[in-house]
């Protein structure tokens, strides 16, 4: 996933942006709300959580092709 990126290397991989995305569109939420939701499951794990202008930024970007 970062291999050939200029710049600072992504942090999240890609399938959590497909997570949100699904979400997002099953449940008709807002990124903030599912910045809301990732804050709450991934600060359990130990991990920071994305926020939402990343969340919007790398959803818009996802190639849905199989």
């Amino acid at each position: 996933m970062n291999a050939g990126k200029k710049g600072r290397p992504f942090e999240f991989p890609d399938s959590l942006f497909v997570y949100c995305a699904k979400q997002m569109n099953s449940k008709n939420t807002t990124y903030r709300t599912m910045e809301g939701d990732l804050r709450c499951i991934l600060e359990a794990l130990g991990r920071c959580a994305p926020d939402h202008s990343t969340i919007e930024g790398r959803c818009s970007v996802l190639d849905w092709s199989p």
